[in-house]
């Protein structure tokens, strides 16, 4: 078993195109491309969540996998699968420096193909030598001559005119040969992405992801007791993305009224629908009466999304209060559609009674280890 070392910049400087026609034979140079179809997908925007996006794009978990085959093929060289793509795919082209390795007995490392002794391939940093050598596929321990195991020199595995073309050349490769050891190990590879050396595809995905500049973008911490649809519609209200009477006009749409749909009083967007509005400052006075803290003011919904950390709470319910903040908003916005749509009645009590309901459901229901009851949930005191 051999593992592999795995440079993150050079997966980075590789466009769609090279990555995608990598194939598990050996190359990262268009192999086979004729024979293997690779649906490639066009790079989305939608990011991983902690950079203030909806949950990954397409693109990196692609990538990421494709690697994972990649790595495969490089430390399981006696598996059944890689012989039998070998039979059908093999090609006498290399792969690039995508691999750096430990090396060990020198059995699985090629001399010239493998960058093992730097961060390129000795073809590359000697194409002189490369060039007139025989056996341009040898390995570490057939290409070298080892002596007292200590590389010693060239073997007759390359031209005789090498040294004569190539002196110079030589006298480097010699020069950066000495005090390397062959061993009775194996070769191992290592994944240099991840400290404990160790592939993943999370690892990938997580560095396909890091090249982007999201300094500028806004990003929703998640409540991780509410469910998803929850924190989705958070992470909208937060980019001003919901359907508010300001967002339909904005993309030209007609609409009826363009004031609120709770107090019809002023323009609805979504600083006012959840902070200014007299309905919503209703709920949050009522909520904050229920978790015992000081009255709460936003100035936009920005300030929703720091509540949890400024309301003098201790740290469990500081967590249990982010969720109800965006159970509060969850609930505003469904009565204000019910009052738009359904022509329904609306009320300050009405709101934070569902609140409560949503809040203990969700909150016994998906939190480990919880078995509030009613009462003590509407008390606020069960921490």
């Amino acid at each position: 078993m051999i593992s592999g070392q795995y440079p993150a910049g050079v997966v980075v400087g590789m466009g769609d195109d090279s990555i995608l026609q990598v194939v598990m034979v050996g190359t990262w140079e268009c192999v086979c491309s004729s024979r293997v179809v690779v649906n490639k997908v066009v790079e989305g925007k939608i990011p991983a969540t902690v950079v203030g996006g909806r949950g990954g794009r397409l693109w990196d978990t692609n990538v990421a996998l494709l690697v994972k085959w990649i790595w495969r093929y490089r430390t399981e060289p006696e598996s059944l699968w890689r012989k039998v793509i070998e039979a059908l795919h093999d090609t006498k082209r290399s792969w690039t420096p995508i691999p750096f390795c430990k090396i060990g007995n020198g059995k699985h490392i090629r001399f010239w193909l493998d960058p093992w002794v730097s961060n390129e391939p000795l073809k590359d940093v000697f194409p002189s030598l490369f060039k007139m050598a025989k056996d341009k596929r040898c390995t570490v321990a057939d290409g070298l001559l080892m002596s007292s195991n200590r590389f010693g020199g060239i073997t007759g595995s390359q031209n005789s005119r090498m040294i004569d073309g190539g002196n110079i050349e030589l006298s480097r490769l010699e020069s950066m040969m000495d005090g390397i050891f062959l061993s009775d190990e194996v070769d191992k590879w290592s994944w240099i992405g991840n400290k404990h050396k160790e592939f993943s595809v999370k690892v990938v995905k997580d560095f396909l992801n890091s090249v982007h500049d999201y300094s500028n973008r806004f990003v929703l911490s998640w409540s991780k007791w509410v469910p998803k649809k929850c924190n989705i519609f958070m992470w909208r209200v937060g980019l001003d993305r919901i359907q508010t009477a300001s967002a339909l006009r904005r993309r030209n749409c007609n609409i009826p009224s363009p004031f609120c749909g709770l107090c019809e009083e002023y323009e609805e967007n979504v600083d006012h629908l959840f902070c200014h509005c007299v309905m919503a400052s209703q709920v949050w006075y009522r909520l904050s009466r229920w978790c015992k803290i000081s009255p709460l003011f936003m100035f936009s919904v920005k300030d929703l999304f720091g509540l949890h950390k400024s309301v003098g709470l201790d740290k469990k319910k500081k967590k249990v209060f982010k969720g109800l903040v965006f159970i509060t908003c969850w609930c505003l916005w469904r009565a204000r559609n019910e009052k738009r749509f359904q022509n329904g009645t609306v009320t300050g009590e009405k709101i934070i009674q569902n609140v409560k309901s949503l809040g203990f459901l969700w909150f016994r229901n998906r939190t480990k280890g919880s078995s509030i009851s009613w009462i003590d949930w509407c008390k606020f005191e069960w921490i």
